[in-house]
């Protein structure tokens, strides 16, 4: 099977699980029975970039933003839990969702 070679000027890393990470020069391909495959050169150390932008901002994360750390340090949400102390994973994933805050732990 052979596939064709497209360079896209810019790709919403939809992956992350960020809206607003956009990768420029990205080289996608796409297989004759129509699958897709994009290829992100140095994916860790894309992460780690994300992370270290993610973690210098000055207004507080998002749901997506504090999710994204968590699996960046390679963290379930029930491990997280544990280290901070909250009931369960549910916190985290009401967190990570939007429906409560981190920021006031009760």
């Amino acid at each position: 099977m052979e596939s064709r070679m497209r360079t896209l000027k810019e790709y919403q890393y939809r992956e992350s699980g960020l809206g607003n990470v956009y990768l420029q020069h990205i080289a996608t391909y796409q297989c004759e029975c129509g699958e897709k495959l994009v290829q992100i050169p140095a994916i860790d150390r894309l992460h780690d970039a994300i992370a270290y932008q993610l973690l210098k901002k000055p207004s507080l994360l998002t749901g997506p933003e504090f999710r994204f750390l968590r699996k960046w340090v390679g963290l379930t949400a029930s491990q997280l839990a544990a280290l901070l102390g909250v009931k369960t994973r549910i916190s985290v994933s009401r967190w990570e969702n939007g429906k409560a805050s981190p920021y006031c732990l009760h």
